[in-house]
């Protein structure tokens, strides 16, 4: 068992959140989200300080990939997700990535410019496990994404797992889904929370219907979501469009 796995099953050994079934040659993977809330009347500047400071020092970070998504037509218009790898820990023991590639004042004047631009940012560490995710986009990148955040309820943890192993599973039959990846909060917020995150590759997809129903039939979803029903405590479902503007993924 490597480092990483070894860290994954000592976080879910103190936190209690499952620890879904690995193959020899899967590793979990560990995200860091940042969400960051923009005033409206700002939105414009803060793109402008992304476009023209941000985003060409972040490209210079030895930082593999940045992901830039924004609320789509239904939620907040004006909160920005970055979705960065955390490859470890330790890294934050040292200098900040954009810190390495900025002089000291350079930094400071574009923080106290973003900063001005924002009512909130709240970062978290999520947990992403291969056994619970897939991706068929053989490289394409995101448009938009369906993002579920479940709250699971107080041991039900690895039932959920279970389940979602089944929803994964029906999701891999349905055209225009290209990629499902299944999150679980250990840093920054409720260890119960779990997020999917659904690829789709337009908004026309929601027009077929319910996914569920489209891959299981109606009599085989009904079962489903009653067992998905009766191991949470809430959810929310929002649309989020990826910007790739504002991102990058090094070869």
């Amino acid at each position: 068992m490597n480092q990483r796995i070894s860290l994954f099953v000592l976080a879910a050994m103190l936190l209690g959140f499952a620890v879904p079934s690995l193959a020899q040659d899967e590793e979990p993977t560990w995200l860091s989200i940042t969400y960051v809330d923009v005033k409206p009347e700002m939105d414009t500047q803060f793109q402008d300080l992304l476009r023209t400071h941000w985003l060409p020092a972040a490209k210079k970070t030895d930082l593999p990939f940045m992901e830039t998504w924004r609320a789509g037509r239904f939620g907040d218009a004006f909160q920005y997700a970055f979705v960065a790898p955390i490859r470890s820990f330790a890294e934050y023991d040292g200098t900040p990535p954009m810190l390495k590639v900025m002089k000291p004042e350079e930094y400071a004047v574009l923080y106290e410019r973003l900063r001005k631009c924002v009512t909130g940012v709240r970062s978290v560490a999520y947990i992403q496990s291969p056994g619970l995710s897939y991706d068929h986009r053989e490289g394409a990148r995101p448009k938009h994404a369906v993002v579920a955040t479940v709250r699971v309820r107080p041991g039900k943890e690895k039932a959920y797992a279970e389940v979602s192993k089944q929803l994964m599973a029906a999701f891999q039959k349905l055209e225009g889904h290209p990629a499902l990846f299944t999150s679980q909060v250990v840093f920054g917020g409720n260890n119960n929370d779990w997020m999917h995150v659904v690829m789709i590759d337009s908004y026309a997809e929601i027009d077929k219907g319910p996914p569920l129903q489209r891959a299981l039939g109606a009599e085989e979803a009904a079962k489903f979501e009653e067992k998905f029903n009766a191991l949470i405590e809430h959810e929310e479902l929002k649309i989020v469009d990826h910007l790739l503007e504002f991102s990058f993924r090094k070869e």
